[in-house]
């Protein structure tokens, strides 16, 4: 079952302050999102922050989110069984402004990137999601949590 994209506003009403993040989720538990519905909600979210009192990224930087989103997403359907999620979130703080994006799964083993190899197709999403973000796994015995942030201009 998947559970649609959701606004996740804790008192329902519009948000004043452009510093507070603006979140979306989207939580599947048989394996049926696929990485385009992923990169869909990746970019409504995007498409919303000028609304939000954000201004939309540029163009560079919502494919660089998608790019994110799609490859954590397929390694988390991939290497994972049981529900899996992904929370992405918009946030302008003092420091700037950054998208974070957040898979979930039920495997506590953490990804690991595969050495390069011209000859394989495939394996190489962690490497670019490492040269793209800054990345950190939040590993325990019942799954794990990885985060990608994504600084943008």
């Amino acid at each position: 079952m998947t559970i649609p994209l959701m606004k996740q506003a804790s008192d329902g009403h519009h948000r004043s302050d452009d510093r507070d993040p603006l979140p979306r989720r989207l939580i599947w538990h048989d394996g049926a999102v696929t990485s385009a519905a992923a990169r869909q909600a990746a970019l409504a979210l995007l498409d919303e922050a000028g609304s939000a009192g954000l201004a939309r990224p540029m163009d560079s930087a919502c494919e660089t989110v998608q790019l994110v989103v799609s490859e954590l997403v397929t390694n988390a359907r991939q290497h994972a069984p049981g529900p899996c999620g992904l929370h992405l979130e918009l946030d302008r703080s003092a420091a700037g402004r950054l998208a974070r994006i957040t898979v979930w799964d039920t495997s506590p083993h953490p990804p690991a990137p595969q050495p390069p190899n011209p000859q394989r197709i495939g394996g190489q999403g962690l490497r670019i999601v490492q040269a793209v973000s800054r990345l950190t796994v939040d590993a325990h015995p019942a799954g794990k949590r990885v985060r990608a942030e994504i600084e943008l201009p």
